[in-house]
């Protein structure tokens, strides 16, 4: 019976070989697509407490216009959306996530992002 647990080792072995050079592959191709914010850059962002301001500042209001809050729309959406990835350090509710996550829509649908 050691035969057969050696074999059943040794296909176990092949197979997680097999994953670990899928993951390196996968993990490539996930770190090009974070280059849109090179690391060190986040102090170029908008602060987390002006986001925070601007969405209980004009919760509820109709036909807002982003540009008179934030003069530059890309580094809102970059802002935005760090903001939303590092969420459980920010005091932001759901709905206030949820809000900002329709406002960055917006933003880059204006920029044809």
């Amino acid at each position: 019976m050691k035969d057969k647990g050696d074999s059943k080792t040794g296909r176990l072995e092949d197979a997680i070989a097999g994953t670990d050079t899928s993951d390196c592959e996968s993990m490539s191709d996930c770190s090009s697509l974070s280059d849109t914010m090179p690391d060190g850059h986040e102090s170029n962002l908008y602060p987390p407490s002006m986001l925070s301001n601007f969405l209980r500042q004009t919760k509820g209001m109709k036909g807002l216009i982003l540009e008179k809050h934030f003069p530059d729309m890309l580094l809102f959406v970059q802002s935005a959306s760090h903001l939303i990835k590092h969420r459980a350090t920010s005091d932001l509710t759901n709905p206030e996530i949820f809000r900002l996550k329709k406002h960055m829509g917006k933003a880059r649908k204006q920029l044809n992002i």
